[in-house]
Order: C-alpha cells, then sequence, then structure tokens
C-alpha cells in the first residue's frame, strides 16, 4: 500500500498541474482576445471620426465592457505573479516573526473581502433581471458578471500562491527590488 500512496499523490499532483495550467490560459486569453477587440475599436473609431467624420455608436459600449474584462481578469493575473502593490514599508521593519503574524492576517482578510466581493458581484448580476445595454442591447448579467468572476479568479490566485508559500515557508512580506 505504501508504495501506491506517493503514486496517488504524484496523479493528484499532475492533475492540479493540469487544470492550473487550463485556468491560466483560459486567463490569457480572456485577456488577449478583449485587448484586441479594443485596439480594433478604438483604431476603426479613430480612423472613422477623423478621416470620414462618422463613427460606430455602438462600438464605445464594447470597449467599456472589454475594459472592464480586461481590468478584473489582469487583477487575478496580477495577484498569480504577485504584482499588486504592497504598502509594506512599516512591516518590513519588524521582526520576522511578527512580520508572520501580520501577513496571515492580512490574506486572510484578503480572502474575505474576495468571497464578500464575488458573492455579492453574483446576487448582484442575477438581480438585473431582463435589463439590457442601450446601444447593442446586451443583457447586463453578461458584464455584470464580470465582476464576481474577476474575483473568483482573484481568490482562487490568491489561495493559489498562499499555498505555495506556506509550502516554501514564507509567510512574510519579501522585500522587492524595483528597478528605476
Amino acid at each position: 500500500m505504501e508504495n501506491g500512496e506517493p503514486l496517488i499523490k504524484g496523479d493528484i499532483m499532475k492533475k492540479t498541474e493540469k487544470v492550473l495550467h487550463v485556468l491560466r490560459t483560459l486567463e490569457d486569453i480572456c485577456i488577449v482576445v478583449p485587448m484586441g477587440v479594443i485596439v480594433v475599436l478604438v483604431l476603426m473609431n479613430v480612423f472613422l471620426r477623423y478621416i470620414l467624420g462618422t463613427g460606430f455608436l455602438w462600438s464605445d459600449e464594447i470597449i467599456g465592457f472589454a475594459f472592464v474584462l480586461v481590468g478584473m481578469i489582469g487583477s487575478a493575473i496580477a495577484v498569480r505573479e504577485d504584482n499588486h502593490t504592497y504598502l509594506d514599508s512599516f512591516v518590513l521593519k519588524l521582526k520576522q516573526p511578527v512580520q508572520k503574524i501580520f501577513y496571515l492576517f492580512n490574506q486572510i482578510m484578503i480572502a474575505f473581502m474576495l468571497v464578500f466581493f464575488t458573492i455579492s458581484g453574483i446576487l448582484f448580476a442575477f438581480s438585473v433581471g431582463e435589463q439590457v445595454s442601450s446601444m447593442n442591447h446586451i443583457p447586463m448579467y453578461i458584464p455584470y458578471s464580470f465582476i464576481p468572476i474577476g474575483t473568483g479568479l482573484m481568490l482562487a490566485e490568491q489561495i493559489i500562491l498562499f499555498v505555495q508559500r506556506a509550502k516554501c515557508g514564507v509567510m512574510y512580506w519579501e522585500p522587492k527590488q524595483y528597478d528605476e
């Protein structure tokens, strides 16, 4: 039985890594596609407005929705890559055991806030009923769902980052070196 246990753990790790790879690929696609749409529509509108004196009003709404999606998914990617801004100058002056307490408290508060925003976002997205956007008649639950999708992904990435740091024993802030 002992020989089978590492195999099971190894299989679980491989499946977990595969799921994470798919999730992160989807996150990347959900950044690239809307960004491409934004660039194409903005360039198209600039050309139409300044060269031909006309434009597509419907594109402004799509650009706005795509921009929100990019921001929400981009925040999750920033969590994944640990690139959010830290206001840690005070905490870094403390001893490591105290830093660990602050770090753990901070991670718990972040998780609670993301759970709150995810649940609230889901409730809000479902509360709009039959409301549609004014120009394109897109059901508003679609752009409103970008909020819980983004915060849910941020929560998942935050948990993954926390577990990775816990496995490495890094339960405190590491001073970041910024290129000037």
